[in-house]
């Protein structure tokens, strides 16, 4: 038969009131670092922020007027391509954000 020991009761009260004021304190010993947060704004290439040129029209005929016309429509197509390219520039961002 096993015998009644008081002071094996109140010992295991104070190890489990031990172990409970280390786990309360151990993580206050930790030192957390600083977090620096910076702010990156990203700007598309400056080649897609370059102005379009508009061709100045030095003509009298109407062949000159249709020439004219080629000229304006070249270079309509490259700004087009140039706003293509901010877009695309924007999405690429945007979803690499995203991940």
């Amino acid at each position: 038969m096993r015998k009644f020991n008081p002071l094996r009761k109140f010992w295991k009260a104070i190890n489990v009131a031990a172990l409970l004021c280390l786990v309360v304190l151990l993580p206050s010993c930790a030192s957390k670092p600083d977090v620096e947060y910076r702010t990156v704004t990203l700007m598309p290439p400056a080649a897609l922020l370059a102005p379009c040129p508009i061709p100045a029209f030095y003509g009298s005929t109407f062949g000159e007027t249709v020439e004219y016309a080629l000229l304006l429509k070249q270079e309509l197509r490259l700004c087009a391509n140039k706003v293509d390219g901010v877009r695309e520039y924007v999405k690429a961002r945007e979803s690499a954000v995203e991940n």
